[in-house]
């Protein structure tokens, strides 16, 4: 969260202007904005001139301050309305007293006004301040034909894509799953209807339908994961879904590396006094690598769910074998010290 301006006497009224850059913002905005706040900020509203009918109106621009009377944040969106009465508008075509819904928007500067800046609030402002893209923990979960990827920050868990699939029955000829098995001592191994050495054509429907699904997964993972930042990558699954979609991942990686080491190499022979060229090749292919799941092997953990849907996510933080694995992402260590705090209450009701 940006903050533009602020003036605020500590305990008493104050103004404080705000930009929400990231998701995040919205929900400690959620708790910064309370009902009696004023908001002042530009919004859309159907204007009809008079004289006019109703069905001529048209959709302006308008600025205006709010009496807020509800909040609402939309968790799985992580969209933040607010309702409220028109107490003040710029442009004077909206009549004063009538009741309007706004939805915040990111980089939307607003403006708060408050009678009381308690210790509270002025905790949640520096702490909405500090805030930056901080998704250290990345969470995947799945079933056949379903997927969710989340991204868990310290305050709030961001659902960044739902991916789902139609996936037929398995026929008879192909009930029997294949699984890929290697050791270090011997270098070859079982081919897997998720391998990339595995033959298409011969694929039934059901397993054809899976590495599309599997391929979709794994585009959005690239495009909503970031691997530097994350510390920790938990995919859960019922069954074997998350194995073999590991097994898919690596193989489709390793495939494509292949093609484009193939690819660059003709490029390399054609273009061999371009050394700039060259140089900008080797960062994007150093970029490529990184962001690649062989390379952040070591982040991945593989955990066992009751379903794919998006109630798995806090299934897997909930589990305490799995928290103690993720000791150096801060989400998992808020999540024991909450876990805890409340065992100490159910064991101990005097304390409540």
């Amino acid at each position: 969260m940006r903050i533009n301006f602020s003036q605020i006497q500590r305990n008493g009224p104050g103004v404080v202007g705000l930009v929400p850059q990231f998701e995040e913002d919205f929900w400690h905005a959620y708790n910064i904005i309370q009902i009696k706040d004023k908001i002042y900020t530009r919004t859309f509203r159907r204007i009809r001139p008079e004289g006019q009918r109703s069905y001529e109106s048209k959709r302006v621009a308008v600025d205006v301050k709010l009496l807020v009377k509800k909040i609402e944040l939309d968790e799985k969106e992580l969209a933040l309305r607010i309702k409220g009465t028109i107490i003040e508008c710029k442009q004077g075509i909206v009549p004063l007293g009538q009741s309007h819904t706004l939805t915040l928007q990111l980089n939307q500067q607003f403006t708060l006004e408050k009678d009381q800046w308690d210790e509270i609030f002025m905790q949640r402002l520096n702490q909405a301040k500090e805030a930056s893209k901080s998704a250290e923990l990345a969470v995947i979960v799945m079933q056949e034909g379903i997927a969710h990827i989340c991204l868990v920050t310290e305050s709030v868990t961001i659902e960044k894509a739902k991916i789902q699939a139609n996936i037929p029955r398995k026929t008879s000829s192909f009930s029997q799953r294949i699984h890929q098995q290697s050791s270090s001592s011997s270098s070859s191994s079982s081919s897997s209807v998720y391998s990339g050495s595995v033959d298409l054509d011969k694929l039934s429907p059901h397993a054809k339908a899976m590495r599309h699904f599997f391929s979709d997964v794994l585009n959005a993972m690239h495009r909503f994961i970031d691997f530097g930042l994350c510390k920790s990558i938990l995919i859960g699954s019922p069954g074997f879904v998350k194995d073999d979609f590991l097994t898919f991942a690596i193989d489709e990686e390793k495939k494509n590396k292949s093609n484009q080491s193939i690819s660059s190499d003709q490029k390399q022979k054609e273009k061999e006094k371009q050394k700039q060229k060259q140089k900008g090749k080797e960062q994007t292919e150093q970029q490529q690598s990184s962001s690649s799941l062989s390379a952040n092997r070591s982040k991945l953990l593989l955990v066992h769910t009751s379903t794919g849907h998006r109630q798995a996510v806090h299934e897997i933080l909930s589990d305490t074998s799995i928290r103690q694995q993720l000791t150096n992402v801060r989400a998992a260590t808020d999540e024991i010290i909450l876990t805890r705090f409340f065992n100490i209450l159910a064991e101990n009701n005097d304390k409540v």
